[in-house]
């Protein structure tokens, strides 16, 4: 998206490209009660056109398989983000499209993302309301489908599909 923005734009500095920061991650619930102490992680911005904005989207990659908020019936996972519809002053469209998706598709034991409102801190420094939701990745508690072995030719696998106007920006 950088690359774009700068055949556009006269002077546009280029933003370094996103990296992981080591951290540790504290879960306290609305009343108080943390529900999860200083787990070790990394974290770094993620998305697109996102990555623009002030308020920033951010990917957390755990050392260890972590449950957040009992989401997804209670599944350890290594991988969440934090959306920060910074677009969206409702804060309402993502919720309320994974609700939607969920209401509609795990009747038939399919896969939707679960989500949850957070307020996020960092250092001690409140960065606002952000949806947090789980990562989209291959994982039998998230897209169950089979994931094909490295220089594999067949199609009898799984696909995991993404549609958005950024495909021109990914390596083929």
């Amino acid at each position: 998206v950088a690359s774009s923005i700068r055949s556009w734009t006269p002077g546009y500095k280029m933003p370094p490209a996103p990296y992981y920061e080591s951290c540790t991650v504290t879960v306290t619930d609305a009343d108080g009660t943390v529900q999860l102490d200083a787990a070790e992680a990394q974290i770094k911005v993620r998305g697109n056109w996102t990555t623009t904005y002030d308020k920033k989207p951010l990917r957390i990659k755990f050392t260890q398989p972590q449950n957040l908020l009992g989401m997804n019936d209670g599944a350890d996972m290594k991988n969440w983000v934090l959306l920060a519809s910074y677009k969206d002053v409702s804060m309402l469209r993502d919720k309320t499209a994974m609700q939607i998706a969920a209401e509609l598709l795990e009747e038939d034991g399919l896969y939707a993302s679960d989500a949850e409102f957070v307020e996020v801190e960092i250092n001690g420094q409140y960065w606002g309301v952000y949806l947090l939701a789980e990562y989209q990745q291959i994982n039998a508690d998230r897209v169950n489908i089979t994931e094909a072995a490295k220089d594999y030719q067949g199609t009898d696998i799984g696909y995991f599909l993404e549609f958005d106007g950024y495909y021109t920006n990914e390596p083929e």
